[in-house]
């Protein structure tokens, strides 16, 4: 079991929290980190790329001269691949470019990350995270002074006058402990937690 302090917006100790190994203890594996983000940026693409074949293309009823006498080559259709304007051979079509990827690869993915994240001291704990007006301004003061310029913010349910505070700083993420994913962890210099995440990130890999 390791220990963590968790700190109040001032960045004094109000207390600790507990860090299991069986999640923050894991050895670094940076194939296993590589291939999980891959395919979570692979299920963003839309796939909607699309380029029509000569079957798709307007016109080409006619041959667009006469088979001989010209010196070109014969041609039946301005549709052809050959042609500018015809369509396309072979061109993208829409698919999906998402892979199967087992839940076991993707879970120890997740720890991987936050026992690197906690063994390079960038894992932080705050008391919570709230916004009493819901100032954007405010808050980037506030995280300003702690020294915080790029992180992403981890809470079991967010606080909407924090997330409306938070939505307009550019190098800031908040989001909700279900939202938890490999690739956000490793974009961010730091990554802030409240103490209610922990126990939510112990209770889903079935550690008490």
């Amino acid at each position: 079991m390791f220990k963590i302090d968790v700190l109040n917006w001032e960045g004094k100790t109000v207390s600790q929290a507990n860090l299991s190994k069986d999640v923050f203890g894991e050895k670094l594996n940076k194939h296993l980190l590589h291939e999980v983000v891959n395919w979570q940026l692979a299920r963003k693409r839309s796939g909607t790329h699309k380029v029509k074949t000569r079957s798709e293309v307007r016109g080409g009823g006619k041959k667009p001269f006469r088979q001989k006498g010209t010196g070109n080559a014969r041609q039946g259709s301005i549709r052809s691949p050959l042609l500018e304007g015809g369509g396309v051979a072979h061109g993208p079509k829409p698919r999906s470019y998402d892979w199967a990827l087992p839940k076991k690869n993707r879970q120890r993915a997740l720890k991987t990350a936050l026992s690197y994240l906690f063994s390079e001291k960038k894992l932080v704990v705050i008391e919570d995270l709230k916004s009493e007006k819901g100032k954007t301004k405010e808050l980037k003061a506030s995280l300003q002074k702690r020294g915080w310029e790029k992180a992403l913010l981890v809470d079991e349910k967010q606080d909407d006058n924090f997330k409306r505070a938070c939505r307009n700083l550019k190098n800031f993420k908040c989001v909700q402990t279900d939202g938890l994913n490999v690739y956000d962890l490793l974009k961010f210099d730091l990554v802030i937690l409240t103490p209610s995440t922990l126990n939510l990130i112990h209770k889903k890999y079935g550690v008490s």
